[in-house]
């Protein structure tokens, strides 16, 4: 019966915007445990992300979220597939990468900034100043570098 719960069960990684503190990272994980078909519920603060394993019979993405929501912050879908970042924002889409914590952003409302001659755009102020902090203290080849290769494989 275990085994066929697990073969049953998804996971999710979300991406937790405006968590500051332990607390913060505790209450979210409380709430999520506390709902209908999720089995497990990890926030990491460092990273500012959640990992929900769920029965997807008795929960979805969108409730997992809104229960984030509802808690007081902001939760959004990690890219499954960082490798796959364009190098180049095309004119036509609406979103972008931030290229500090790989949140999936709105470019209307994201924070733009013109590095080395390339368009970034930013979930928040703070992953603005950090990366262009980055680039001023490594230079912008060894930072891109760096940012890929830590998203690959990233779910």
């Amino acid at each position: 019966m275990e085994d066929k719960k697990k073969e049953e069960q998804k996971e999710v990684k979300l991406r937790i915007k405006g968590m500051t503190c332990t607390s913060c990272a505790q209450t979210i994980g409380t709430n999520l445990k506390k709902m209908d078909g999720v089995d497990f519920a990890g926030v990491n603060l460092v990273d500012k992300t959640a990992l929900v394993k769920y029965d997807p019979k008795q929960v979805d993405v969108d409730k997992i979220k809104d229960t984030v929501k509802k808690t007081g912050y902001e939760a959004y879908d990690m890219r499954p597939d960082m490798s796959q970042m364009p190098k180049e924002a095309s004119d036509g889409a609406d979103t972008a990468i931030d290229p500090v914590c790989g949140m999936t952003v709105d470019k209307k409302t994201a924070i733009k900034e013109v590095i080395g001659g390339k368009t970034y755009y930013f979930c928040m102020r703070q992953c603005a100043d950090t990366f262009r902090k980055r680039v001023e203290e490594e230079g912008l080849k060894a930072v891109k570098k760096k940012t890929m290769k830590r998203f690959e494989g990233m779910p």
